[in-house]
């Protein structure tokens, strides 16, 4: 019957244009190899993808399927979409959401929807599956193309043979997706737009500042009713293949700030079920034989956040998928971002979460080298006569502001920060490869909680905590109080721990009161735990489980760095596992310190004008001068009820040392209600 492409004239095919063959079985032209189709143009759906479409027409009427909007078949006579002839022959599968009954639910089996297959251009057509309506009404519908139908030239269409009239029986469709190989690349190319199937509330775009363009999704869609979901499609995953990728939530929403999380998961069943890339490993699981692990969850942090992550065996298959996705919220609507996406044969260490994996090969973030990027370096700027060369790739002339550069100027440079915010430096020639001073620049190295917010120069991230009361006084309030639902850590800034020992702070883990989050903590499960990564966050290890029924009351709690933890970029993380009805856990004056060599004498005079202080903290205190008619510099506290106690840093003490020091006090004298100075100076050794 010249399958279904020309006419029988006299026992013999006339074929279309398009086509050739004794039986008009051979296209003309290439024909598509997939469709995806999300019905968002309302002007009516493609031509290109769709050879019939009766009865249907794109709205949002009765909701979301996938997102926005959605084909909707309602009308009175034939319903029917066809696609346009395809090449099918290493197509593996149809996927769509479909929903019935908007409007009226099918009562009759003739009223049901077949997805059929023809081989011959509507001649024939064959069933491959037929949709009954259930319980659930809203699916994914993922059909795996029977072996017949993988052929050239064939169409598939969704066919309601029946139906009771207008706005009755009516049925959705939505993100159809025609496509897959047999064979998954084993790499994953974000700029090729047959690498990704679902794009739901997400567009490429500029975010945040960056001019790099990245997949942006817009919480929930114009109504902030859907899941906002980045998915790509099949990759091949092996044991040794890796996930890299960089993503920024919230846009530096301020520290702390409540946010919707991102999810990254995968399916190893062309999307049909999903998993968290990293599942929770909790103390309370049977099943987990590991230490405490968080799930592979994005909250916000400032600025782009690198994330790489060897994948575990759940995710390994010859077509898997992976998805970013924002489940929507009426509490918290926050945009979001990815980027620079690589999956497939690890490359060395991972780069040791200081580069970018590409084809194998690491691409080492600035001021980082080797083969790994494990090794620090100082980052280095030639001169030649055409351009400015750096340790990450050549940096053009014209492309610094438009200022030419010629030899024998002062080289004007672009200073790269890992937020990709560039800002320019002048630099005399005989001045490059001097080390820059750093004489007077103090790292933060303790937070007592009592700024506006948490030090951005030490945190990272914080999420679901603030500044606030604690269930019990600390130190001094307020203190930093993790009580929000959903997920609750604290994560530092990488931090160079080579010159330091240990970590220190106050902590308590719920209480002994009635308040919200004070009520005494019952499980393993309340406990906190403190982990550290050396590698840009890309793994962590625990540091310490603080067991929830020993920190009930406020303690001070000390922690030595292991060697591993002791290097020029670590990451420490305080985290809670979720759960209900959690106890509250807060935090006070955290310091970050402690020599290998310290010093043996103390010097209060000439200390006190260094940029790095004697001392670790001084709860209520202020340095003043003045005070009892002193001209020189003390510590002063205020008349209040106050803890008020002043900690110095470690010092080397040996047998025959001594102290001494000063101490003053002026006070109110309250059985004549008057004011009386009273110094008193008590020089003790």
């Amino acid at each position: 019957m010249c399958t279904g492409h020309g006419l029988c004239t006299a026992s013999e095919c006339s074929c279309n244009p398009d086509w050739s063959g004794q039986s008009c079985d051979v296209s003309k032209k290439v024909l598509p190899t997939r469709v995806k189709d999300t019905f968002e143009d309302r002007d009516g759906v493609k031509e290109s993808r769709w050879s019939v479409m009766i009865g249907g027409e794109i709205d949002d009427a009765c909701g979301p399927v996938a997102s926005g909007d959605s084909l909707h078949f309602y009308k009175r006579c034939s319903r029917e979409l066809r696609t346009a002839d395809l090449d099918l022959r290493s197509v593996k599968y149809v996927q769509f959401y479909f929903r019935y009954g908007c409007l009226n639910t099918p009562d009759h089996r003739d009223e049901t929807v077949i997805v059929q297959y023809t081989p011959d251009g509507g001649s024939t057509w064959k069933n491959i599956l037929e949709l009954f309506p259930d319980d659930s009404n809203l699916r994914f519908v993922s059909i795996n193309l029977p072996g017949e139908a993988k052929q050239d030239g064939v169409q598939i269409r969704w066919w309601q043979p029946s139906n009771s009239g207008v706005q009755q029986d009516d049925w959705q469709i939505d993100n159809i997706f025609i496509g897959g190989n047999d064979e998954a690349s084993d790499t994953f190319q974000e700029d090729d737009p047959a690498s990704w199937i679902d794009t739901d509330n997400v567009e490429l775009s500029t975010y945040c500042g960056d001019e790099a363009i990245s997949w942006i999704g817009d919480a929930g869609g114009k109504d902030f009713s859907e899941n906002t979901v980045l998915g790509t499609a099949d990759v091949n995953v092996g044991f040794s293949s890796m996930l890299q990728f960089m993503i920024n939530v919230g846009c530096n929403q301020p520290i702390g700030s409540p946010v919707n999380p991102v999810h990254l998961q995968c399916s190893t069943d062309h999307g049909l079920t999903w998993s968290a890339v990293q599942d929770s490993c909790l103390p309370t699981d049977p099943s987990c034989s590991r230490r405490a692990v968080a799930e592979s969850v994005y909250y916000a942090t400032q600025g782009w956040q690198s994330s790489t992550m060897l994948l575990p065996a759940h995710c390994v298959s010859e077509a898997t998928r992976f998805r970013w996705i924002q489940f929507p919220s009426d509490d918290h609507r926050t945009t979001w971002a990815v980027k620079n996406i690589y999956t497939g044969q690890q490359c060395p260490d991972m780069c040791t979460g200081h580069g970018d994996c590409q084809s194998s090969v690491c691409v080492c973030d600035w001021g980082w080298g080797g083969p790994n990027c494990a090794r620090k370096e100082k980052p280095r700027l030639e001169f030649t006569h055409d351009r400015l060369t750096a340790t990450d790739g050549p940096i053009g002339q014209n492309d610094l502001d438009g200022q030419q550069v010629e030899p024998g100027q002062g080289l004007i440079f672009p200073y790269i920060h890992l937020s990709t915010t560039v800002s320019y430096e002048v630099i005399e020639p005989n001045e490059v490869d001097k080390e820059p001073d750093t004489s007077n620049q103090v790292k933060p190295e303790k937070d007592d909680f009592q700024g506006d917010q948490p030090t951005a120069d030490i945190w990272w991230q914080v999420q679901g905590g603030e500044q606030g009361e604690p269930c019990d006084e600390l130190v001094s309030n307020p203190a930093l109080v993790f009580n929000a639902t959903g997920m609750r850590q604290l994560i530092t800034v990488n931090m160079d721990l080579r010159d330091k020992r240990y970590m220190q702070c106050y902590i308590q883990i719920g209480g002994h009161g009635t308040r919200p989050g004070c009520e005494t903590p019952t499980s393993r499960d309340h406990s906190v735990f403190i982990h550290y990564s050396t590698g840009g966050a890309m793994a962590w290890e625990q540091l310490r489980e603080l067991n929830y029924d020993a920190y009930t009351s406020p303690q001070l709690l000390h922690v030595q760095f292991p060697v591993e933890a002791r290097t020029s970029a670590t990451r420490l993380k305080f985290w809670q596992p979720k759960g209900a009805n959690r106890p509250a856990w807060s935090l006070d004056d955290c310091y970050f310190g402690g020599a290998d060599i310290n010093p043996s004498q103390l010097d209060w005079v000439s200390s006190i004008d260094q940029p790095s202080k004697p001392w670790i903290f001084h709860p209520g205190g202020r340095l003043d001068s003045g005070y009892c008619d002193s001209q020189e510099q003390a510590m002063v506290w205020g008349n209040d009820n106050e803890r008020k106690y002043l900690q110095l840093k470690p010092m080397i003490i040996d047998e025959g040392f001594m102290i001494q020091f000063t101490v003053q006090r002026q006070s109110y004298h309250n059985s004549f209600s008057a004011y009386f100075d009273r110094c008193l100076a008590n020089n003790l050794r």
